[in-house]
């Protein structure tokens, strides 16, 4: 119950940071002389710490670059993640390999991505040509995992069987997808749309988590790149 009401902590104000193809045009503009100087500040749209490490979270924005922070030091972000050129909608971290987080985007994609390593390790693309507004790992299976797309698609991926084409797509009626889950405890999909939609679907073969689910992760995304 609440008593005296919300309270909040900043963990990091953001800021903005020039994409990598437009680094060689700053750095031009920066040379030359200005009248003044403005701070500009970034736009956050998600976030999602890591399961490893508590204080460790990653962060989207709006201008498509990922930042790793830590609510434990904020001065400055720990690594900087370029690859998407639109919004990013939605970060989510592996629940079986502590180094990899997935992150759905505006520009049509979703990546995978290694902790320490700022270039996406994967790029999947179902070809439906709209934002991508959610993804979700399995919790039993950590080479799976689903997507939600603004035209109301719904795609289940499995990146041991193949990385550019989803194992399994349904068109689901009420337009946009908004978010999607997983099931806890038995292998089911949840799907929320507009108009205040939600689908729930049946996964047929899916896999019981095993031992080795973060070897088998690491296999797939190594054996695409």
């Amino acid at each position: 119950r609440l008593e005296k009401g919300l309270e909040h902590v900043d963990l990091m104000r953001l800021t903005r940071v020039a994409r990598r193809g437009l680094a060689h045009s700053a750095a031009k503009a920066a040379a030359k002389p200005a009248e003044a100087t403005i701070s500009r500040r970034g736009a956050g749209t998600c976030f999602d710490f890591s399961r490893a490490d508590p204080t460790t979270y990653v962060a989207g924005t709006e201008e498509g670059v990922l930042h790793k922070c830590s609510s434990a030091y904020s001065e400055q972000y720990l690594r900087t993640y370029h690859g998407h050129s639109g919004p990013v909608h939605r970060a989510a971290w592996s629940p079986f390999a502590r180094d990899v987080f997935a992150s759905a985007s505006a520009d049509w994609t979703t990546k995978l991505w290694r902790e320490n390593e700022e270039s996406a390790a994967l790029t999947l693309q179902s070809g439906r040509g709209v934002d991508v507004t959610d993804v979700a790992w399995s919790p039993t299976d950590a080479t799976v995992l689903a997507t939600g797309s603004l035209d109301g698609g719904l795609d289940v991926w499995d990146l041991a069987v193949s990385t550019l084409a989803p194992a399994v797509s349904a068109a689901v009626a009420g337009g946009k997808l908004a978010c999607v889950a997983f099931s806890e405890s038995s292998p089911v999909i949840v799907a929320g749309g507009g108009g205040g939609f939600v689908g729930v679907y049946r996964l047929v073969g899916a896999r019981d988590g095993a031992r080795d689910e973060g070897e088998r992760l690491e296999a797939a995304m190594g054996g695409s790149a």
